[in-house]
């Protein structure tokens, strides 16, 4: 845990470089239309599971050895497997005070949200008495988070609140897929507000949960007969009370299957070429898809280059010091991630809040040596990423509840005043997309209304 005041010690700063992991998807295996397509030059010509080596042959550099990855797992790797390598560590973070992003990226039909959730339909079929061995590592992580939990509370160490909430990004508006993908918000911390937040418990409301991505928006593309057309978001969220010290820790750990980058044009294009691909609903899926992976993109070399010119540790730490509930700060980000809504949910990984790890998924097919190039080149780029991590606040239980009855006490007489005066309701009321000041106010209501809610339940 943090220290009590909540204020980050230099001993809290977890030097943090973001972990990559390789999966190669098994030859033959469902996902991508079979046609007799041109060869492409590129190709995967090996791997080095020890070494975290991928090397690809008919690059202009041939051969090209990317040996970046933390870890290789090969075509045989089971799910099972993937969770032991990648997620133990990632897990213990979050339990233990630090906000986790979790990503998987690579080409439409190379195996993320297999690796995520498992085959199409798996989620609706899952049963918590038997776990299956084609179950992803969300449902994984969910299981044995609560297992910790249980386990530390049995012990004596703390009291917890785990909930989790799941949206989908289309067109970068937030639907959410626990409510019949009802439209809600992202704030300027990156949290969703207005989608339901499931309380977990038991094992089966993980298995709920989980199960709310089969509502996810897919369709049938040239490259994938279930490609998402959606970037997803699963968030867990944890609040604990350390019973020793009386403080209170909030961590988030989130989970992004993004939509599979695509072709507009080409051999490996997802939509029919005929049609031009801003005029379609598949192609202006992938155009958004593609603008918002590449924003992340921009957004790690801007932190990057940034770090290297200005990075001492001085600077450093005061740019990722905590400030009031959320650990880090958006004036160290040195970067544009409030620009889209998919990097604003990622902030973390960019002020240094979160600790961050990603899967790329690389399909063998022949015809996709060029996607896999681009995405182990988009790894390679990811992999600068960089940051001093701090751990979440922790201040005592009687401050954050005196704290919260007065933030929510001002919200409603905030939200009052405007709706007695007519004011904050219009485009004028400068709230950006939310509209309006009193959808701000609402929102903070709701927000502490939830913390009050949860610190209740942590102490009846």
């Amino acid at each position: 845990m943090s220290s009590a005041s909540g204020i980050a010690s230099p001993a809290n700063f977890l030097p943090w470089q973001i972990q990559i992991s390789v999966r190669l998807k098994p030859k033959g295996v469902h996902g991508a239309s079979t046609g007799e397509l041109e060869s492409v030059k590129k190709h995967i010509k090996g791997w080095d599971t020890e070494a975290g080596v991928v090397t690809l042959g008919g690059c202009p550099q041939d051969p090209r050895h990317f040996e970046y990855p933390t870890r290789v797992l090969p075509p045989e790797t089971s799910q099972q497997h993937v969770f032991d390598a990648v997620m133990p560590e990632l897990l213990d973070k979050f339990v233990n005070g630090y906000d986790v992003n979790f990503m998987a990226f690579g080409q439409t039909g190379s195996g993320k949200t297999h690796t995520m959730f498992g085959p199409p339909g798996s989620m609706a079929r899952v049963k918590v008495a038997a776990l299956e061995p084609e179950h992803g590592v969300f449902l994984r992580a969910g299981l044995h988070a609560l297992q910790l939990l249980k386990a530390r509370e049995q012990e004596g160490l703390a009291k917890f609140h785990l909930c989790g909430s799941m949206v989908e990004l289309h067109f970068e508006m937030p639907q959410d897929l626990l409510n019949n993908k009802k439209q809600c918000n992202i704030d300027d911390d990156g949290r969703l507000q207005g989608a339901v937040i499931l309380p977990i418990t038991i094992p089966e409301d993980v298995v709920t949960l989980a199960s709310a991505v089969e509502s996810r928006t897919t369709d049938v593309t040239l490259m994938n007969d279930t490609s998402s057309r959606s970037q997803c978001l699963t968030v867990l969220t944890l609040t604990q009370l350390d019973l020793s010290t009386d403080s209170v820790t909030t961590t988030h750990f989130n989970f992004f299957d993004l939509m599979g980058s695509e072709r507009s044009k080409g051999a490996n294009s997802a939509h029919d070429e005929r049609v031009n691909n801003k005029e379609t609903l598949s192609g202006a899926e992938a155009i958004m898809s593609n603008l918002s992976l590449h924003h992340m993109r921009i957004c790690v070399q801007e932190v990057h280059e940034k770090n290297t010119r200005r990075g001492s540790q001085k600077n450093l730490q005061r740019a990722q010091s905590a400030k009031g509930l959320q650990g880090g700060s958006s004036e160290g980000a040195w970067c544009s991630y409030r620009a889209m809504r998919l990097t604003k949910v990622m902030g973390g990984s960019f002020t240094g809040a979160s600790l961050t790890a990603m899967m790329l998924t690389l399909s063998q097919e022949q015809r996709n040596g060029g996607e896999v190039y681009e995405t182990l080149c988009y790894g390679e780029d990811m992999q600068k990423l960089r940051t001093q991590v701090t751990r979440q606040p922790s201040p005592k239980y009687a401050k954050l509840l005196e704290k919260a009855t007065k933030e929510l006490e001002a919200s409603k007489a905030a939200l009052a005043h405007l709706q007695r005066t007519g004011g904050g309701g219009g485009k004028s009321g400068l709230a950006g997309p939310s509209g309006g000041y009193q959808v701000i106010r609402q929102a903070q209501i709701e927000r502490w209304s939830q913390v009050l809610e949860v610190l209740r339940k942590l102490r009846p």
